[in-house]
Parts: C-alpha cells; sequence; structure tokens
C-alpha cells in the first residue's frame, strides 16, 4: 500500500465513519477515547474491501439507503458502486454492485454525486476524439444499448450490458478532444454542474438537456481540485501547479484572487464547520496551509486581496498523503500518511480580543463566543493583585468625582480615591489652595480678579517671586531655642530661615501655623486621629516640640493594639526622651546617646521614625546639613518641602526644590503638583501620572479646576479633557459628561456661550434671534405699550433680510410677539422681573406637513375641536399627522 497513493473521505451521513482508498478501501470508525499523542488519531478498523483494483478516485453516496456507499473510479473509465458489508440500511435500488462503463476506454478522473438528485452521478474523464470528457449517469437507469452507436462498439459492449452494467449515460457533456480533471456540484441549484477541462472552467445547465452547451465558461489552467464553499455557493477554488485560484461565478470572466506558493498543490477542500476557511497540501510535504478568505471582495474594480495564511503541521515532520476535514468536529483535520498512519490536528483559531466600554472582555473560540465582565472579581484561587483603572474611573465618575474637591480627600469621602496617597495629596492641596485665595493669604500683584480666573501656583513660582512679580527668595535666619521648660538649657538650637515667600510656601504645603496657636493642635490633632502618630510625631518635633512629640507616640501606643511593622511607639519615645540638647558641631565629642542613636539609625523602617533620629543626630555644618532626612522617599511630599523651607538656606532650598520637581515630574507623581502648580509647568507632571496609570480622568478633572488660564490653551490639555468627555459617552454615562461640561463652563467661560439652534428665516435662512444682531442698528422692531423694558421690544421682521416673519393663522400677529389673550395674564409678572422667558403658550409651532402654525396657545385651543388645518384652503388633517394625536385621543375618550 505504500506504492500507491492513499486518499480520504468522510462519510456524509455518520460522523464517526470515513473511509481511504488506494490499493484498497477501508472503513474506520472514530475511537473517542484520548491517546498519550496528541496527533495520533484514535479509530478502528470496521471493514477493509480488497476487491476492485486500479482505484483513481471515489466519492460516497449522497443518499440514505444504503448509507455506506460508495462510487468507485478505475484507470479503465469504469465506475462501480460498492459497499463495506451490511449497515443497517436497506439496498431499496439494487445500486450495489452496479457498474457504470463508458463507450471507451480511457482513465476516470473525478467523481460527483449530487448532493440533492442523489440520483445523479457526474463522472470525469480523459480525452476521446470520438467522446466527451463529462458523463452524468442515472444509477437508477436500467442497462440498455446505446443505438447510435457503431456496430464495432455496440458488439464490444455486449458483453458489458450482458454482465449488468450501464453503458448509455444520461447526459454527455463538454467538447470532444478534451479531458475533465475535476468536478463539483451547486448545493444551492442542483441542475448545475462546475468542471475544469484543459484551460477552461465550464458551468452546466443540466435543465438544458437539448444543446449541452456550458452557461459559463472562463478561460484559465486552474482546473484541478474544484471545490465549493459550503457557506458561500457563489465562490469556488481551483488550482495548478503552484498557484490556487478563487472563483466567483457572479463574475466569472476572472478571479477573485489568487495566492502562489512555493510547492505544487495535489489538493484542496474547504472546511464544512468553518465559514471560508480552506485548506491546501502540497506535493511531498508535512504542512497544510490554510487560508481564511473571509474578508474577499467582488466587484468591477481591482481590490487587494484581504486574507491570513496558517501553516498546520497534523503528521509533525512527516510527508501526508492526503488529508480531510472532520465532518463534524469544528477546525479538526485527519490525515494520513503513504504508509496509512492516520493523525489528527485540532487548529486552533486565532483568538481576537474585544474589550468593549462596559468592561467586558470577548473573544471568538470557533463558533462560541466568551465574555467576561473584568469589573468583577475573577473565579481564581488567587485575589486579583490589581484593578483595572478603567473600573475605578468608572465608579468614580458617577460618584461625581472631581466636582466637588473638599469631598474628596476627607476621610469620611475616600471612596473616591480609595488610600491612593497621590490622590489624596492632590485634591487636599487643590482644596486648600482654593480656601487660601478666599481667605486672602494667596496674594498676587498681577492676578487680583475673581476666583474663577486665580492661579493655582506651587511652591517654585512662589520662592521664585512669580506671585509676588519679584526676584528669587531672600530670607533672614535666627537661632530657635526648643519649646518647653526642660528644654531651656539645651545648648543646641537649630537655624530657621524664615521670609514673606517661605511662610506662604509653609501654607502650601499645610504647615501654615504659628508654633502656639490652636491651628497648630488642630493639625496635630486630625493627624491623630486618622491614625499618623508618627508622622503627626515627626510634625511636632521639626517645630522643635519635643514634649508635645512625646506624648503623642505614648498616646499611639496606648490607641493600637498591633504594633505596625513591630514598632512599639512607646518604646521609640522613651528612647527619643535620652536626647539631652547636647551640641552636634564637627568635631565635638559624641554622647553615649547620640553614639547609640547612629549605630541603630538603620535598623528603624518608618520612614519618620527614621527622620526623627535622623534630625537629632545630624551633625551641624554651614548652617545645617539635613540632606538625610530629606531622602526619606517614604515622608510625604509635602512634609519634606516644609522641613527645608525651615531649616535649608535659601541656595540649598532652591537647589533641592528644582532637583526634587525633575524628580517627581519624571516619576508622574502627583505628590509633585505641590512644586509646580496647576500651571503650563506642571503639565509635563500630569502627562508622565497618565502614561504610568492610565488615569485620564484625573488629568481631566484636575486641570478643568486651574481654568481659565493660559494652561487651558494648552494641546495636551484639551485632549485629555475631550478623551475623558468621550469616555464617559462611551460608558453611556450621558449625565455625568453633562454635569462635567456644565461644572467645566462654569470654571472656563464668563460669558454665554453660543446657541447652536435657532430658528432660521425662510426667505434668507439665517437666524431671527435678535439676541445674535443685537450689534446691528435700524432693525424694525414692535413694542407694547405698558410692557416693561426688558420685554419692550418684539420683532416682526427677520433681522437680516427685513422680510416679514411668519404669522400665526388664527390671530395673524407675526411670530417673535405674544399671544393676544396672553399679554394681560402675563404683564404683572413681566413686571416683577420673574419672567425672564416668554411663556410656552406664546411659542410658535407649526406642522411639519404643510409648514402652517401659531402660537402654541391657539393651536391647541384650535385642535381641540377641529382636526383640519386652520389656513383657509388647506387641506391638510394636521392633528392626525402627529404621532401624539393617537394617544391624546385616546385618553380622552378614556
Amino acid at each position: 500500500m505504500a506504492g500507491l497513493k492513499i486518499d480520504l473521505i468522510w462519510s456524509p451521513h455518520e460522523e464517526d465513519k470515513f473511509a481511504s482508498f488506494g490499493g484498497e478501501l477501508t472503513l474506520y470508525q472514530v475511537d473517542k477515547r484520548p491517546t498519550d499523542d496528541r496527533h495520533t488519531f484514535a479509530a478502528s478498523v470496521l471493514s477493509v474491501y480488497s476487491d476492485v483494483q486500479y482505484v483513481k478516485c471515489a466519492s460516497w453516496y449522497q443518499g440514505n439507503d444504503p448509507q455506506r456507499l460508495l462510487a468507485i473510479g478505475q484507470t479503465s473509465g469504469k465506475v462501480v458502486l460498492t459497499s463495506f458489508g451490511h449497515d443497517g440500511s436497506k439496498d431499496v435500488y439494487n445500486l450495489i454492485g452496479k457498474e457504470f462503463v463508458p463507450p471507451h476506454r480511457r482513465q476516470c478522473n473525478a467523481l460527483a454525486w449530487s448532493p440533492v438528485d442523489t440520483y445523479l452521478l457526474a463522472e470525469g474523464l480523459d480525452k476521446s476524439r470520438a467522446d466527451h470528457p463529462v458523463f452524468i449517469w442515472d444509477v437508477n437507469a436500467k442497462p440498455s444499448m446505446d443505438t447510435t452507436l457503431t456496430a464495432d462498439k455496440q458488439r464490444h459492449l455486449v458483453a458489458q450490458e450482458a454482465a449488468g452494467a450501464v453503458i448509455k449515460p444520461l447526459l454527455e457533456l463538454g467538447p470532444q478532444s478534451e479531458s475533465c480533471y475535476s468536478l463539483c456540484w451547486f448545493r444551492n441549484q442542483p441542475k448545475l454542474l462546475a468542471a475544469g477541462m484543459n484551460k477552461y472552467l465550464r458551468i452546466y445547465d443540466l435543465r438544458d438537456k437539448l444543446s449541452q452547451r456550458e452557461q459559463m465558461t472562463s478561460q484559465t489552467k486552474a482546473v484541478h481540485g474544484l471545490c465549493i464553499d459550503p457557506y458561500n455557493a457563489d465562490r469556488m477554488a481551483s488550482y495548478h501547479e503552484n498557484q490556487v485560484v478563487l472563483w466567483d461565478i457572479r463574475n466569472f470572466e476572472k478571479p477573485v484572487m489568487s495566492f502562489v506558493q512555493e510547492k505544487s498543490v495535489i489538493k484542496l477542500e474547504w472546511s464544512p464547520t468553518r465559514k471560508s476557511l480552506l485548506a491546501c497540501m502540497f506535493k511531498s510535504s508535512s504542512v497544510i496551509k490554510l487560508f481564511d478568505v473571509q474578508h474577499a471582495f467582488v466587484g468591477n474594480e481591482d481590490l487587494d486581496p484581504v486574507f491570513t495564511e496558517r501553516l498546520v503541521h497534523p503528521a509533525d515532520e512527516n510527508v501526508i498523503s492526503s488529508f480531510t476535514w472532520h465532518s463534524t468536529n469544528e477546525n479538526e483535520l485527519v490525515s494520513i500518511t503513504p504508509t496509512g498512519v492516520i493523525h489528527s490536528v485540532k487548529v486552533f483559531e486565532r483568538i481576537s480580543l474585544c474589550w468593549s466600554a462596559s468592561h467586558e472582555l470577548t473573544w471568538l473560540c470557533g463558533q462560541q463566543i466568551n465574555t467576561v465582565n473584568t469589573a468583577k472579581p475573577l473565579e481564581t484561587s488567587r485575589p486579583r493583585e490589581r484593578n483595572d483603572i478603567s473600573v475605578e474611573m468608572r465608579q468614580r465618575s458617577i460618584q461625581g468625582y472631581g466636582l466637588q474637591t473638599d469631598q474628596i480627600w476627607q476621610n469620611g469621602n475616600r471612596s473616591f480615591v480609595g488610600n491612593n496617597r497621590q490622590l489624596q495629596s492632590l485634591w487636599a492641596w487643590i482644596d486648600m489652595v482654593k480656601s487660601l485665595w478666599e481667605e486672602g493669604k494667596l496674594k498676587s500683584s498681577s492676578n487680583n480678579g475673581p476666583k474663577h480666573v486665580r492661579k493655582l501656583y506651587g511652591v517654585k513660582a512662589v520662592i521664585w517671586g512669580e506671585l509676588q512679580g519679584k526676584g528669587p527668595i531672600a530670607s533672614e535666619y535666627t537661632m530657635i531655642p526648643w519649646y518647653g521648660k526642660d528644654a531651656k538649657h539645651y545648648s543646641w538650637k537649630p537655624v530657621i530661615y524664615k521670609s514673606d515667600d517661605r511662610s506662604k510656601a509653609l501654607l502650601l504645603c499645610g504647615w501654615g501655623f504659628d508654633k502656639d496657636n490652636v491651628k497648630f493642635d488642630t493639625f496635630l490633632h486630625r493627624l491623630q486621629s486618622e491614625g499618623e502618630h508618627e508622622r503627626a510625631a515627626a510634625v511636632a518635633l521639626f517645630n522643635l516640640k519635643l514634649k508635645r512629640c512625646l506624648d503623642i507616640l505614648n498616646t499611639g501606643a496606648k490607641t493600637r493594639k498591633n504594633p505596625r511593622g513591630g514598632v512599639n511607639l512607646g518604646v521609640v519615645a522613651m528612647a527619643l526622651s535620652g536626647f539631652t540638647g547636647e551640641s552636634r558641631a564637627v568635631g565635638s565629642s559624641k554622647t553615649l546617646w547620640l553614639e547609640m542613636s547612629g549605630t541603630l539609625l538603620p535598623q528603624i523602617e518608618n520612614p519618620y521614625i527614621k527622620a526623627m533620629f535622623t534630625f537629632l543626630t545630624t551633625a551641624d555644618s554651614d548652617g545645617g546639613k539635613y540632606e538625610a532626612v530629606l531622602a526619606e522617599r517614604g515622608m510625604l511630599v509635602e512634609d519634606r518641602i516644609a522641613f527645608a523651607c525651615q531649616f535649608l538656606s535659601d541656595s540649598k532650598f532652591s537647589e533641592y526644590i528644582d532637583n526634587l520637581m525633575c524628580e517627581l515630574t519624571k516619576e508622574g507623581n502627583l505628590q509633585g503638583i505641590i512644586l509646580t502648580g496647576l500651571t503650563v509647568e506642571g503639565l509635563d507632571l500630569i502627562q508622565n501620572y497618565i502614561d504610568r496609570t492610565g488615569d485620564i480622568q484625573t488629568a481631566a478633572v484636575a486641570v478643568v479646576q486651574a481654568l481659565p488660564g493660559e494652561i487651558g490653551k494648552d494641546e495636551r490639555v484639551i485632549n485629555w479633557i475631550e478623551s475623558y468627555r468621550r469616555l464617559l459617552d462611551s460608558w453611556q454615562l450621558w449625565h455625568q459628561r453633562a454635569e462635567f461640561d456644565i461644572y467645566r463652563q462654569s470654571r472656563e467661560a464668563v460669558s454665554r456661550p453660543t446657541s447652536h439652534i435657532y430658528i432660521s428665516c425662510n426667505f434668507c435662512g439665517k437666524s431671527t434671534s435678535s439676541k445674535m444682531y443685537a450689534t446691528k442698528p435700524n432693525f424694525h422692531m414692535m413694542s407694547y405699550r405698558g410692557a416693561p423694558a426688558a420685554n419692550k421690544s418684539k420683532i416682526t421682521s427677520c433681522p437680516s433680510c427685513r422680510k416679514p416673519l411668519p404669522r400665526c393663522s388664527l390671530c395673524l400677529v407675526n411670530m417673535g410677539t405674544a399671544a393676544s389673550n396672553s399679554k394681560a395674564k402675563q404683564s404683572k409678572k413681566s413686571i416683577e422681573g420673574t419672567n425672564k422667558l416668554s411663556p410656552l403658550s406664546d411659542w410658535f409651532t407649526w406642522c411639519q406637513s404643510c409648514r402652517h402654525g401659531g402660537h402654541a396657545e391657539h393651536i391647541t385651543e384650535w385642535f381641540g375641536s377641529s382636526m383640519e388645518c386652520p389656513v383657509s384652503g388647506c387641506e391638510c388633517r394636521c392633528f392626525s399627522e402627529d404621532s401624539m394625536s393617537k394617544v391624546a385621543t385616546r385618553d380622552h375618550i378614556t
């Protein structure tokens, strides 16, 4: 069997049966038991039929009785109907064993059963000078002699007829002296047959039995392997040598597309379970190539083909002899090697992911659509390590995120930002800066206008004098003693730097308090209530209040049941109480406390506790050396800036601010906004934050707080705002997007936005509103005596072309004037100024069919008793044209 070409064919009736043919016919049954090798196909042999020799092609019977009937084409041209034993079905027409013999001996190249008219069998033969290349056999026909044959031919076929063979075909198609290499029937048009002959593809209509001429033809060399797409009856595929060609019978003059391959093609087959998937096998190759031609276009224009290719190795590196698709299992290929080894492989689809705006992840796996809602926790053994930023942004949008800054950072409203320290710092700073402007503590020489135009400056702008329009910072320093009666004998007195600009910088950091006032105590109490005892103690110590620092630590030790990170605040307080205030000048001898504290300092993990010990053990040099304290990244940025503002000289303070701002900008850390402010200089920081987190929402709602100003003209700001608006629209959060637009408009514009909807003149097409032409003089106005000044002018003509405006069909008053019976009713309210807009009864309404109309009050009264148009001579039944008229009539009847 190894020396013959082996092919595979799948049963059209039984999904677990297929056959191989070559030197013999073998029927297999698929074994559902899995195998160890993923490529080895578990199948058992049911029957072997070896009586038929010289097999060239085979086709499975499409009828039901018998189900295992095959037509075998031989090298002599004879077609034999055979079966694999008894399968339980009845041979009603006695088809098993029947033979069909052409008049002239020649090789059978192709066989094709009709899928609808199952008694028709098409046979494609080699060329003959005196015969046609395509025979259509009626398998139910009885043996009969063809009287048109010569006497010699009749004597030659007597023996065949005596043996029961059918020698007269139902139809003979195709020109003589041509060969037929492939055949296929159309499913949607069962009388159409396509045939590949020599250099032509021909389509025959068997209903025209007299002419026997092709209905359509196309000249091509690709006449082999003709097959029709089971999901698109108008599309065919064929091949010639190394070229695969696709055809559409609706435009049969030229192929839709062609694929040139490296090797010669020997078989084509469409997938029966997957739309537009074509499999192609090559000569002496272990590869099957798949073409996905789902997006092929047909038309008069030459369009570039759109398709994808994939390679499949069904038998690893072994050469395959043939293949076939599984009839029901999706995307499953079965192949056979020249030695008869059968393999199977599952062709997995390329997965295309689609992420919807409602956080649903959808992908296709064959014919199944799988969807996962990413907004909900996945059912896995491990919890989700991080939340999707889009889910968080949508939840925050529903809660009104960014529209009320004072509710975002407060402890009772942390549902907006959770425990995100950067967002808490950002919104707390924005709210604090707005409060400072309202209290008058931030005054700008160039920006003293109303609150909606005040800039949100940062610390850098303050120390460089941008707020007051002066030069860089200039400070005075003094040595401040420690607070408390026990600290009077301390020899070490830190150097503190002071200036108006430093005081404003401390305000921006949240340290805007004097050392003995109530605000300082309030600030420390708030930190303790939020559980930040270490930070509160550090702030007290940096303000030279050691006793207050120790009290805070002792209070924290009592209130905490489980120390954070294994740190007992009581022990920390005891260690700090050993500080004696000795001098830390360079070269002076260290006390035991300083030496032990410096030794244990690297073992401390809490940043604020470590900063406190570092502050107390740092040696004095050039007015103070506090780089180790400022290097504690665990401390909040505002605390580090406030510390530097107090203890660093002007030059070192400016240098530290510049370095820290560059560092935070590069990281995209929103805590750096305290340095840059919501100005053009802070946009780089916000952009880096977006690139790192994808949080376009925070960027959009934050920059709106700084409008109007130069920041609103930056392209990045415009892009952030529009991107966030589109995002809200994609989530269908129309109400939230409208609220955001209203809030942005209230921040951005002083004047009222222009109207987008207006009534246009019938003559010139321009607006009839007087407000749009208030600057144009001398257009005709009409006023009513006794009307208030605000509502005195009434337009009776178009302000642009001066043509009269339409009149009310009932009172004949021009549009733009009040209804006659409603003037007295509204005069009192108008005089009091409570009626800024015209009442609805004065509005104009008109029929969308005849265009006649008038005041809403008059029209309503008219159609209360009539169905026709009030204009004389108009036969339009306006009331019946209204979609709400039936509802109104039904309600009236009820």
